[in-house]
């Protein structure tokens, strides 16, 4: 049942046609006297104009005082020794049948409306005075007054229903997208972790090994300075990772414009690498323009190619790698020699490769890319691409 406050305009236009009605049942007063008949008469119609007044404020209890009125007025007609004619207000009782069986939640109400409605019909003044006939009708009237309603009640019930079935199922929907979510940025924030662990203790190794190997004060300096240089870059990374965790507001950003430095940072480790990579203008006008999705797949992109050849690459490494952009699509090449010594180093399809490239699949398929790492004859290739929301000018450098 919906509430109200205060009357609707249909109410109070009942009740002043209801309070008019009265005045002229005040008139008997003032032309033939104070005569109990007539004083009953005017304050049973008072009562039912207060009841049209709350017929909606307070259904229950206007159904109640209208049934008592009304059978407090049959009593009066019957009893009186004077004619008190017939009152528009009998219309009352199927007005307030029509209320406790729309606007009731409770069926029971309707139905007992109903009962008292009929009942009433047979001392009603209308079938007394008029003929046998007219009883028909009030009945008639009664029944189609409530099936209506009634039919009313019950869409709206049917109609409540479904939105309280709909919201239920928007609930549990989102409830599920969250949980995806949930889920997914679980297998992201794994994969940063991953991406900037394993990259990092792949840098430590090999400097730890190679100043191990070398064995001279000079060696294991650069070995110590660029395990440093690697641990607080991974150190800065897992922080910014954190900070994600803490603040679900920030979202980490690939820098392209670091791609460089991954570059230099596995010439320390011992690869001889070449590359065709964006000028520096370039890099910082792709790191304004496009979006952070592309930027994060394409550092991880280059950053794991190269942990993979530091770390299958042998013991003199070489690779090439090539960053660019054409059209919609920002592309990573990189290929590097397998060594004779070393034939296992082929496509992750063969031999199940571990996180490194597998994340890299992942990543593609994220943005909506492509990746591929196989053998060709002797190198090992590994390509990635992803698109972008709008082309940029591409300027290449050889180095």
């Amino acid at each position: 049942m919906v509430r109200v406050r205060r009357p609707p305009v249909i109410d109070l236009v009942l009740g002043g046609l209801a309070l008019c009605v009265s005045a002229m049942e005040a008139t008997f007063i003032l032309e033939y006297g104070p005569y109990w008949a007539y004083l009953a008469n005017l304050a049973i119609h008072l009562v039912l104009s207060v009841a049209l007044l709350l017929r909606r404020t307070k259904p229950r209890t206007a159904f109640i005082v209208t049934f008592a009125a009304m059978a407090a007025l049959a009593l009066v007609v019957f009893t009186s020794p004077v004619n008190l004619g017939v009152t528009p207000l009998l219309f009352c009782a199927p007005i307030s049948l029509w209320t406790v069986t729309r606007w009731v939640p409770n069926p029971w109400w309707g139905l007992a409306g109903l009962l008292l409605t009929l009942v009433g019909s047979f001392g009603s003044p209308v079938v007394q005075m008029w003929t046998r006939a007219s009883l028909l009708l009030h009945v008639l009237l009664c029944v189609i007054t409530y099936l209506w309603a009634a039919t009313l009640a019950r869409n709206d019930a049917a109609h409540r229903r479904a939105v309280a079935r709909q919201q239920r199922q928007a609930r549990q929907a989102a409830q599920e997208a969250a949980q995806s979510a949930a889920a997914q940025e679980r297998i992201r924030i794994a994969r940063e972790l991953h991406d900037i662990v394993a990259h990092s203790l792949t840098v430590v190794q090999v400097q730890a090994t190679s100043g191990l190997a070398i064995g001279t004060p000079e060696a294991v300096r650069s070995a110590l300075e660029n395990t440093r240089d690697a641990s607080r870059d991974a150190l800065a990374e897992v922080r910014s990772l954190v900070g994600v965790l803490r603040a679900q507001d920030q979202t980490p950003v690939g820098d392209v414009t670091t791609i460089p430095y991954l570059v230099h940072q596995a010439r320390a480790n011992g690869v001889a690498i070449t590359t065709e990579l964006p000028d520096p203008d370039t890099l910082r006008a792709w790191q304004s323009s496009w979006p952070t999705p592309a930027r994060l797949a394409m550092v991880r992109a280059v950053q794991e190619a190269l942990t993979n050849v530091v770390k299958h690459g042998g013991p003199n490494p070489q690779a090439h790698l090539r960053v660019s952009q054409e059209g919609q699509d920002v592309l990573m090449h990189l290929s590097n020699p397998i060594p004779a010594s070393d034939g296992s180093q082929v496509a992750p399809s063969e031999r199940g490769a571990g996180h490194d490239l597998l994340g890299l699949r992942e990543r593609a398929n994220l943005v909506g890319g492509r990746f591929s790492a196989e053998r060709v004859e002797d190198e090992f290739v590994v390509r990635f691409s992803a698109p972008l929301s709008s082309a940029t000018t591409t300027g290449l450098q050889t180095s």
